[in-house]
């Protein structure tokens, strides 16, 4: 394209010059991919580059306002976005938002423009798996599970995007999603080349009963396990059930005997039968009389018969020990005088 000038001669004559002629760009002819879309795009995603496409006639000139169409030469699924663009000034068209939506594998693109029409193929575009939107529970959580303690089995979660492709490299976040208590070990799991994420410690701490875990990616996306119920754990502590009376006669066996409970982290009662649980006192001074060390029974429940204490007037405190579990005190109890 530019100006042009033509002379024009003959033998033993003056040569004339004509005016200016404007050539400008003829029809278009060729098309080239001045910039290569992405060569790695996740489904669903659009191009990270996005293609240029330039529109030149038969003498290279670049030609505006051509418009140039997209489509997946090789490979299914879907060529989402604008799918035409128009060429500018200088003969090029830029698309702006082209994406794949499908299984994972290679795809080529064709650009086409009239007349004819004209094309031009791109090279492979790799398609990996797009975000996660959709989670599977593939393994599920123990039905039942000691307070505190590591699930027997440990769940895991599948991931797939929108076309089904197994989503890897993914952060999945386990929490509890109802009948609270706190749920510990490692929060998180990522997938692995399959899109599997398998938690390794889960446990939950808290009182006996049904809980539902909920899985969750950024994404978002969620899914929640089967019911998981929550059993009575190791015994830790001991807990006073039944309170010694508030007073007592010096030398006279308790009207209100104290009963024990043996429980663990989080209270729950534990049914361990053959604790020794030991009285004493804890705070007053003296004597402590009666039968001091009882078992616990099926229930895990210690029961005293005939505790005493022998002493001056004044305010006591009793101590429950068991060996490995923290020790219970009693409410203050007053020491009246004896018969």
């Amino acid at each position: 394209v530019g100006n042009r000038t033509l002379n024009f001669s003959a033998t033993g004559t003056n040569t004339p010059v004509s005016g200016t002629i404007a050539i400008t760009p003829g029809p278009a002819s060729q098309l080239a991919i001045t910039t290569a879309p992405s060569g790695s795009a996740a489904s669903g995603a659009a191009f990270a580059q996005q293609p240029v496409i330039q529109v030149n006639d038969a003498s290279g000139n670049g030609v505006s306002g051509v418009v140039v169409t997209a489509s997946i030469a090789t490979g299914a699924g879907t060529l989402g976005g604008v799918l035409t663009a128009t060429s500018g000034g200088t003969g090029a068209a830029a698309f702006a938002n082209l994406m794949i939506t499908g299984v994972i594998g290679g795809r080529t693109l064709t650009f086409s423009a009239p007349p004819g029409p004209i094309t031009v193929t791109s090279g492979t575009i790799t398609v990996t798996a797009g975000p996660a939107s959709a989670l599977t529970v593939t393994t599920q959580p123990s039905p039942s599970v000691v307070n505190d303690v590591a699930f027997a089995a440990q769940p895991a979660v599948e991931l797939k995007d929108a076309s089904g492709n197994l989503v890897p490299g993914t952060v999945v976040t386990a929490a509890i999603f109802s009948g609270g208590g706190t749920l510990g070990g490692t929060l998180t799991a990522t997938s692995n080349g399959v899109g599997i994420a398998t938690f390794a410690d889960l446990k939950i701490t808290g009182t006996i009963g049904a809980r539902v875990l909920s899985f969750s990616v950024p994404t978002p996306a969620s899914v929640n396990s089967n019911a998981v119920t929550v059993t009575a754990g190791s015994a830790t502590q001991l807990s006073i059930t039944t309170q010694p009376p508030a007073s007592a006669a010096s030398g006279a066996a308790f009207a209100q005997q104290p009963v024990i409970q043996v429980r663990d982290v989080s209270g729950n009662n534990v049914s361990q039968a053959l604790v020794p649980v030991a009285a004493s006192i804890a705070s007053g001074g003296v004597a402590i009389g009666g039968t001091l060390s009882v078992n616990t029974d099926g229930s895990g429940v210690a029961a005293f018969t005939d505790l005493m204490i022998t002493g001056l007037i004044g305010a006591r405190t009793l101590a429950f020990t068991s060996a490995g579990l923290t020790t219970a005190t009693s409410g203050p109890l007053t020491i009246t005088p004896g018969g």
